[in-house]
């Protein structure tokens, strides 16, 4: 009886599951493995996850590669591309994209990289030194840099992503958004609740009503999420276009994935949920507010795709603007707006291995570009490339474009570059807004409409480069997305 209890004991002590010792099971899945390598303390863990993931779709079995694979899709593309009269496919890709050319981009990615690479250097040194203090005894390495990363940024910082949820209730956020959209481009957004039917009980209806108090655009909002019946994530569909013609306005969805709220209290959102709203109602807002009397061009509708960002990407700046932060933000207890300091750092957090960051997607942008342009076979140009842009070390086994797959479906082949191109064009048209004074409303305004009447109504009526110059009056520069992220 005592071995039986003894080994009962046992059993159970083996079960009782501590956060240090598992046992747990990693899954490659993104929301698994990001956390993950952000939290594990363990280095030898990591890397064995780190190897997982960077390897995945790249074993020798070829049922199991994806490397013929990719191959095939480069043959096949550029054969696509030589039918139709181009050299390559990403020289036919450029024909509906705003940046025109290939040199155009690679001279954009050219003048990122002189300042983005000796930024990121001396970010890894300061990481280094930063581990080594706190007793980190080896050479940094890709699978530790997260985890080292959130230990320097909330030691520096000290921002605590649970406290800063306090200051975010979504019925505040929401009425400050809609506020900042009233000033900046003079539109009302009001709660119509009734007259359209929902599909649960949680969606919201609002109608938008320009400065004249016509009725504009409608969109539904459906903030919270249901694992059942519901994907992740957070989007904007058009469910329907503006069109004269058929005497129709603007319809949006607008999907977030929030954790609703419990009992009487609001829901609370992190400061990286606010982000992803203000970007999605970037989205929304061209989608509404376009004067396109007809469908096939109005609001996303034809825009082409290294330009389909730069509306959600702009409206991310604002959340850094103090004014706007009084607008949003109200702790759920105290009722009082974050304060000067947190917003401070948040600026300052934003700006943290931001050359890091812009090397490692650079690298990527340039990869995309010479696999659809080149013969190069893709290992070889993988390693080439990550030497040419990234600091740390590759390893013979790393074969991570095996599993990355923006680069190779949807519409991202010869075009992963469009998301630092909206970005760069996100930022000159946001400094426009800086260079009359962010606390000059009347002026900001001012500036608003400019952009209302540009980005925000042109939609795939006209090209975004010339978009761009009515709005700027001159082409765009990477000087202002430099300067935001302090590698000027």
């Amino acid at each position: 009886m005592n071995n039986a209890a003894q080994k009962i004991a046992q059993e159970k002590e083996k079960f009782n599951t501590k956060p240090e010792r598992g046992p747990w099971v990693i899954t490659l899945q993104q929301h698994v493995y990001l956390p993950f390598m952000e939290y594990c303390s363990n280095s030898e863990l990591r890397e064995n996850v780190w190897f997982a993931y960077n390897t995945r779709a790249s074993l020798k079995d070829e049922h199991l590669s994806n490397s013929a694979i990719i191959e095939e899709i480069r043959f096949q593309r550029k054969d696509q591309a030589m039918l139709l009269g181009f050299k390559s496919f990403a020289e036919m890709s450029m024909e509906t994209k705003m940046a025109g050319s290939i040199d155009n981009v690679l001279s954009m990615i050219a003048s990122l990289k002189v300042k983005s690479i000796p930024a990121a250097q001396k970010e890894l040194s300061a990481l280094q030194e930063f581990a080594i203090a706190r007793g980190f005894d080896r050479t940094l390495e890709s699978w530790d840099v997260a985890y080292w990363r959130r230990k320097q940024k909330n030691a520096t910082y000290k921002v605590d992503d649970e406290e800063l949820r306090q200051y975010f209730p979504l019925p505040k956020v929401l009425n400050g958004l809609f506020q900042l959209c009233n000033e900046l481009f003079g539109i009302k957004v009001k709660p119509a609740d009734g007259v359209a039917e929902v599909w649960d009980k949680d969606v919201q209806f609002y109608e938008v009503y320009d400065e004249n108090s016509k009725h504009i655009a409608s969109f539904y909002l459906d903030p919270y999420c249901r694992p059942s019946e519901k994907m992740s994530g957070s989007w904007v569909e058009s469910a329907r276009n503006r069109s004269d013609a058929c005497d129709s306005l603007p319809l949006a969805y607008l999907v977030c994935n929030l954790a609703p709220p419990v009992l009487n209290n609001p829901a609370l959102m992190s400061f990286e949920e606010v982000r992803i709203l203000f970007h999605e109602f970037g989205h929304a807002l061209q989608h509404m507010l376009t004067t396109m009397p007809y469908s096939d061009v109005a609001g996303l509708s034809n825009v082409e795709w290294d330009a389909i960002e730069i509306c959600s990407t702009f409206m991310e700046n604002w959340i850094y603007d103090r004014q706007t932060m009084n607008y949003i933000s109200s702790h759920v207890d105290s009722g009082a707006c974050l304060p000067d300091d947190t917003l401070e750092n948040l600026r300052k957090v934003r700006r943290h291995l931001a050359g890091y960051d812009m090397s490692k997607q650079l690298y990527l942008s340039d990869v995309d570009l010479q696999l659809y342009s080149s013969k190069e076979f893709w290992l070889d140009m993988q390693r080439r490339k990550w030497a040419e842009y990234l600091t740390l070390p590759i390893y013979k086994k790393d074969a991570h474009l095996c599993a990355f797959t923006h680069i190779f479906s949807d519409e991202y082949p010869a075009a992963y570059y469009s998301y630092k191109w909206s970005e760069m064009l996100s930022s000159d048209i946001f400094s426009a807004f800086q260079e009359v004074d962010l606390t000059d409303r009347i002026a900001v305004a001012a500036v608003g409409k400019r952009f209302r009447d540009t980005f925000l109504s042109l939609g795939g009526g006209c090209h975004p480069g010339e978009v761009f110059r009515r709005f700027r009056g001159r082409d765009p520069s990477p000087d202002a997305l430099l300067k935001t992220y302090a590698l000027h």
